[in-house]
């Protein structure tokens, strides 16, 4: 235990990874760059934010590195277009009797020019720093901020006993203290009602931008053309549904005049994000798909001409793939949004990322001649480059592996599109001596729409029967792209070899591998991970052991790992399940009672009673369908705060187990569907190695 605590230690303090990145206002060669990292720390228990300033010179190649300095404070940092200020939310802790407040500062040079106490304005909630309705937006002119907060709710009281002073208090609500109040769910717990806010800075003024509908929740706001505000509006009818990861719910794009009339810039049975404006503000840009359905998918990517006030669309969504204009395979935009600075000064031309198979790119998007060019090739996958901002024609923008944590390289863009990096800050790769890559296979079944999907690997070069645990990923339609992870690093460096499967439904290959794996949950996606293990298992005949083959996954990964520990039981030794999916048709009760009904293969209302054949068929798919075939040892790590995936799936799988003798363990944690807090990670990751060197001969070195 304590060698692999140290190496755990070891593996923690040498990741970083980037959150945003600014290039402020220069005069070339001289260039400023603020960048912002997270990084596990374990003694205080938090993810620690750090902001790393660089002055380049781009012609010498000259950078001068400062030392870091902690933002773990700030909840919001924003500067101003001339880069003159720089705006920020900082929370500061309930201390006694002091209850928590939440300021916005306002810093000019040296100085803090301004600070306004929000607690005390008392008009609003808390800000909200998500990142489905977060904003944090200068005007122009550098006059007002815009933001997103929550929506102030009268106290409730009592009937008895009545207030002493008698008055009637329009702020107070009584009977109303034991209300049920809806809100938008895991991760958004107690966000109810975001509301848009405008700090006015020359008459120190906070105040509810008018026009908002109580039927809509506002977020992603930016300032319109006329000084306006456009925003993402989602329905709040006929109740809340589950918001974060769910790219699929009811919304428009929104236009609100500054004397507070109400537009709708988009369509109807549609699910829009992030809307962009251009620089000179005559375009604007959002991400836009079809409501309902899987829970991501592909997504349009519209132009809006604010002169014509109509709209078209530049990318479409892609069912297999496309050809750009530099001849690559483009398969889709599956970005949950758009970067915060993204467009060149062209005023036609934005930058985008977005996972292309199995790694994350940047594509440069044409919205006058509807082109799509990537910055990197399409061929190597090899690594993840993502784009953070771009001022002028410099580009900025982290690389990243599987073995390698994010490095920082500025880029300046040609006029043909070709970009001369400079690295910025160098990582070297926490492990050594193992073999990355990744897989491109062809479904082993018969012919059916869709045959082609991917897996990563990370497996020893030189090691002798290392054990080789089966990752799979959540969703089901997200996907693992090869980029810096810590649990990987953390297996392989205790001799673990992994393998990861983009299984037929993750994202990033195409709407029609999405559409393909409705209905057919707990069957393509297993017999996919399986494949994806068993190629790697021969590939590496002489490094991997096929007698010590292990399980590890969250949410719907561990839906899978429970589904092949019961569907292969003779290959796998022990499994881990994080949060997992065990009975799609105990499933109403999660914040999103859609996810199960079309991941079955059915159609979802909101009225919806499950019938008889319906639950036939969604109980052959569950995991809990064949737990009387599971022997290998299982571990499962539930959030009592899980709202997507209630921990009762999970206790009851469970006691399941234990019913019938099979070895099994529950860890309970005060915690959300990703259990993310820093303690709870740490914990997880290192009692997963620990059970499974349980079940398995394997010393660690």
């Amino acid at each position: 235990m304590d060698k692999i605590i140290t190496v755990y230690k070891n593996v923690i303090q040498k990741s970083s990874s980037p959150v945003s990145g600014y290039i402020l206002n220069s005069t070339e060669p001289s260039i400023l760059v603020k960048s912002s990292w997270s990084q596990r720390n374990i003694e205080r228990k938090i993810a620690v934010r750090s902001e790393l300033t660089q002055f380049v010179n781009y012609e010498t190649k000259e950078i001068q590195t400062l030392t870091s300095t902690d933002i773990s404070s700030e909840l919001l940092t924003s500067y101003s277009p001339s880069g003159l200020y720089r705006a920020l939310f900082r929370e500061i802790p309930a201390s006694g009797k002091t209850p928590k407040k939440q300021h916005l500062e306002v810093w000019k040079k040296n100085i803090l020019w301004k600070l306004f106490d929000l607690t005390s304005f008392d008009l609003h909630g808390d800000v909200n720093t998500d990142s489905e309705f977060s904003s944090f937006q200068w005007s122009s002119c550098e006059t007002k901020i815009l933001y997103v907060a929550e929506k102030k709710v009268p106290k409730a009281e009592p009937f008895l006993p009545a207030k002493l002073s008698g008055k009637n208090d329009e702020d107070t609500k009584k009977g109303c203290e034991y209300e049920f109040v809806e809100d938008w769910g895991e991760q958004l717990v107690g966000k109810c009602s975001p509301v848009l806010c405008i700090c006015d800075l020359e008459q120190e003024l906070i105040s509810i931008a008018a026009g908002c509908p109580e039927d809509h929740s506002l977020g992603q706001a930016v300032w319109a053309p006329d000084g306006g505000i456009v925003a993402v509006a989602w329905s709040n009818l006929p109740w809340r549904i589950g918001l974060i990861f769910c790219t699929n719910r009811l919304s428009w794009i929104v236009h609100i005049k500054p004397d507070g009339s109400y537009s709708k810039l988009s369509g109807d049975k549609l699910a829009v994000r992030s809307p962009k404006f251009s620089p000179d503000k005559s375009s604007l840009v959002w991400l836009e798909r079809e409501v309902g359905g899987p829970h991501h998918a592909c997504h349009r990517l519209i132009c809006y001409d604010w002169t014509t006030q109509k709209s078209s669309v530049v990318v479409d969504i892609v069912k297999e793939s496309i050809t750009t204009a530099d001849g690559q395979q483009f398969y889709g935009i599956y970005s949950q949004s758009l970067p915060s600075r993204c467009w060149l000064p062209d005023n036609k031309t934005l930058v985008l990322n977005t996972i292309q198979r199995a790694s994350l790119k940047p594509y440069l998007v044409d919205i006058v001649n509807k082109t799509i060019k990537a910055i990197s090739d399409d061929s190597d996958d090899s690594f993840n480059l993502g784009f953070l901002d771009i001022y002028k024609d410099l580009v900025l923008c982290y690389r990243s592996s599987l073995d390698t944590p994010p490095s920082l390289l500025l880029g300046k863009l040609s006029s043909t599109g070709v970009i001369d990096w400079l690295t910025l800050l160098e990582q070297e790769p926490i492990v050594s001596g193992f073999k990355t890559g990744v897989l491109r296979l062809d479904a082993d079944c018969e012919a059916e729409s869709v045959s082609k999907f991917s897996a990563l690997y990370m497996i020893p070069k030189d090691d002798a029967d290392a054990p080789l645990v089966l990752w799979s990923h959540g969703g089901p339609h997200s996907a693992f792209t090869n980029g810096f992870s810590i649990l990987a690093n953390f297996l392989a460096s205790l001799g673990f070899g992994i393998v990861m499967p983009n299984y037929r439904g993750s994202v990033g290959a195409g709407q029609a591998s999405v559409d393909f794996l409705l209905g057919k949950v707990g069957k393509t996606d297993v017999r996919d991970s399986q494949q994806a293990a068993e190629t790697v298992l021969k590939m590496f005949a002489g490094q991997l052991s096929s007698n010590k083959c292990l399980l590890f996954g969250g949410s719907h990964g561990g839906f899978l790992s429970l589904h092949l520990a019961g569907q292969y039981p003779s290959i796998y030794k022990s499994c881990v399940a994080l949060n997992p999916v065990c009975d799609l048709t105990t499933f109403p009760g999660s914040d999103i009672p859609d996810w199960a009904v079309i991941e079955g293969g059915f159609s979802f209302e909101p009225t919806l009673q499950m019938n008889a054949n319906m639950f036939e068929v969604m109980m052959s798919q569950s995991p809990i369908s064949v737990i009387s075939s599971v022997t290998a040892p299982v571990l499962l790590l539930l959030g009592k705060k899980d709202l997507r995936v209630p921990a009762y799936q999970g206790f009851s799988y469970f006691r399941q187990l234990k019913a019938r003798g099979v070895k099994t363990r529950a860890l309970v944690y005060d915690d959300n569907h990703s259990l993310s807090q820093v303690p709870h990670e740490v914990d997880v990751e290192i009692n997963s190695v620990l059970w499974f060197l349980e079940s398995i001969e394997h010393t660690v070195e």
